[in-house]
């Protein structure tokens, strides 16, 4: 059984790609962490029901999240949706993410990193949107949110890199899920 994988990387690395792509190809199902903890900030009425949150609020609800209530509330409401089944998750940010998702799936997951250059990556995000200036993604990569990722991605069990073409990418997924069919890890 293919392992929970588990995509660590930081801002416009690929995650969003790799995950979409292997639920497409794979039929394998991804959970945003992103998603998760905007969904309980709009429950605590941190955010508004219908309010488009940006990627900067998304960051500050989630530290303030594991500040006040530890990753453990988010956490616990991934696990029960995972339901046993192979997923993607996607976006963990924190080594307590990790440690609570030991927890509930022992060594069932796969900690896979997506390494692209600084450069890159602001590229990506003036494209899609998410940094309108080289200011506002020097501050988006200083927040506490982000400060653990580099942290994360030395503890992959594999790592990525996504500095070329979509499909070299692919090509590098593919690579990675024939192995984990093969042989499960």
């Amino acid at each position: 059984m293919i392992p929970h994988l588990i995509l660590i990387g930081k801002s416009a690395s690929g995650k969003d790609v790799f995950a979409g792509y292997v639920a497409e190809k794979y039929h394998i199902p991804s959970i945003r962490f992103s998603t998760i903890i905007t969904e309980i900030g709009r429950e605590y009425g941190w955010v508004g029901k219908q309010e488009e949150v940006t990627k900067a609020q998304k960051q500050e609800i989630g530290t303030r999240l594991r500040r006040e209530y530890g990753a453990k509330i988010y956490t616990e409401r991934i696990a029960r949706q995972v339901q046993g089944k192979t997923h993607t998750l996607n976006g963990v940010r924190h080594p307590d993410e990790i440690e609570c998702l030991r927890k509930h799936f022992g060594d069932n997951l796969m900690l896979i990193g997506i390494v692209v250059d600084t450069e890159k990556r602001y590229e990506r995000m003036l494209k899609n949107g998410k940094a309108k200036s080289y200011v506002q993604f020097q501050d988006l990569e200083a927040h506490a949110a982000e400060e653990k990722v580099d942290e994360l991605l030395e503890q992959c069990d594999v790592s990525l890199e996504n500095n070329g073409e979509q499909a070299e990418f692919y090509e590098k997924i593919d690579h990675l899920l024939a192995k984990l069919q093969k042989t499960g890890t």
